[in-house]
């Protein structure tokens, strides 16, 4: 489903259709899917193939998250950080872009600086502890994503 929704949205084999391929990503998405959870929730977070909704692209991010998703970790580090559909929290957004990067994921490690400028020590002890539990425990409930809300 996810392979399907990914040659609708790219116009592999066939004419890019965005409606489509949300279509896909939703299906593998609400069986439980961490790819088609975090590609639906890139084209709700760019209104591409349905509305632009940040709220139901930070969800979907977060299931992702939940699932070891690391882009959909970044991506939660950029909405934590920037405040975009959520409260800006510079604490969690640390910790989902560290805990990306713990898992071999750097592209959000450049914002790692800036992020950590705004910390107290005690914030930032925190985030980096929290990023080793999202890195040893890749599953992690929706309870526990509750953390960065």
């Amino acid at each position: 489903m996810v392979n399907l929704g990914f040659m609708s949205d790219r116009g592999l084999g066939t004419p890019i259709d965005r409606a489509a391929a949300a279509e896909w990503y939703r299906k593998a998405a609400e069986m439980g899917d961490p790819l088609g959870q975090n590609n639906l929730g890139d084209l709700y977070l760019r209104g591409e193939g349905l509305p632009q909704r940040d709220d139901l692209a930070l969800e979907w991010f977060q299931k992702a998250a939940a699932n070891g998703n690391t882009a959909a970790r970044i991506k939660l580090g950029y909405m934590y950080a920037t405040g975009r559909a959520t409260q800006r929290d510079a604490e969690s957004a640390y910790a989902w872009l560290l805990a990306a990067s713990f898992a071999g994921d750097n592209r959000g490690a450049e914002y790692l600086p800036r992020l950590e400028a705004q910390l107290s020590p005690s914030q930032l002890e925190r985030a980096k502890q929290r990023a080793k539990e999202l890195q040893a425990t890749p599953r992690i409930s929706m309870a526990e994503v509750a953390f960065v809300q």
